[in-house]
């Protein structure tokens, strides 16, 4: 069911261009990418995935996740930017909102995507998710547990400490 299957970083049927810390996928750059087989469950079941990642470095870029194994036209359910954690071994959880709904079991792949060829982020793991822990009218949310964000970073403790232009946003789902 969905909310119930963590897959590890590592646990990916296939992969291109990465490199693996033994537990954490690293060297995440662009267009390299990783295909899982999850089960999304019943339609409307999963509304989205916990992505626990760490990011050293303000270079930007973004992961995609689509539909298919290794298709980078396949059908993009799921976007991130990830932000800054305040290093490469520094890991937060944000949650990502699906873009349409999916059910059954599908093979995603999630592709790294930058301009300047510096590493999108480490991997640990991510889950699929209902949201139940955000169903409440005023729910308290970690500012680091964003959906996007752009030009934004993290303390150790998980405190936002950049937001310096006024293109800098965070969204949550």
């Amino acid at each position: 069911a969905a909310g119930e299957q963590l897959i590890l970083g590592i646990d990916y049927t296939f992969q291109k261009g990465t490199q693996s810390s033994g537990t954490t996928v690293t060297w995440f750059e662009n267009n390299d990418h990783m295909v899982y087989s999850v089960n999304f469950g019943s339609s409307g079941t999963t509304k989205g995935l916990l992505i626990n990642y760490a990011k050293g470095n303000d270079s930007g870029g973004n992961i995609e996740i689509r539909l298919g194994a290794n298709d980078i036209d396949g059908q993009l359910i799921a976007k991130m930017n990830p932000a800054k954690t305040n290093g490469w071994s520094r890991y937060l959880t944000a949650y990502v909102e699906l873009l349409t709904d999916v059910s059954g079991i599908q093979n995603i792949t999630i592709f790294g995507k930058v301009t300047s060829g510096i590493s999108v982020m480490n991997l640990a793991w991510f889950e699929l998710s209902d949201f139940s822990d955000r169903s409440e009218t005023f729910t308290r949310i970690a500012a680091s547990e964003y959906s996007n964000q752009h030009g934004v970073g993290f303390d150790n403790q998980g405190i936002l400490t950049s937001f310096d232009s006024s293109t800098d946003y965070v969204t949550y789902a």
